[in-house]
């Protein structure tokens, strides 16, 4: 009899575990995520899509910086630089599905 006490204070024990770890997942934001993504297939590709924007946008005004930066370099020790990062030609990011350099 002791035996089985012992067996369901553990059981109980493990029950309480995994009750708190499945509360600590669903409140997390990878689950709100994950969840979001199932119910609106649509929603990852939206994400995707905007983030994309916005690190275009963060590495052209970055670029434009570098291109200021290397100006100002050249007005200082009146050396040309061999190019500047306006002067490459950079490829987009993409995400997959979305128009390739091939196909554009």
């Amino acid at each position: 009899m002791a035996r089985l006490r012992q067996l369901w204070e553990s059981l109980e024990l493990e029950i309480v575990s995994v009750l708190e770890a499945t509360n600590r997942l669903c409140e997390s934001a990878d689950y709100e995520l994950h969840r979001l993504t199932t119910q609106t297939p649509a929603f990852f590709d939206q994400t995707v899509r905007r983030h994309l924007e916005s690190l275009e946008e963060e590495l052209a005004g970055l670029e434009r910086q570098a291109d200021e930066l290397a100006k100002e370099i050249e007005e200082l020790t009146g050396e040309v630089g061999s190019y500047r990062l306006s002067e490459i030609k950079r490829r987009p990011l993409l995400w997959p599905g979305s128009v390739t350099p091939a196909t554009a």
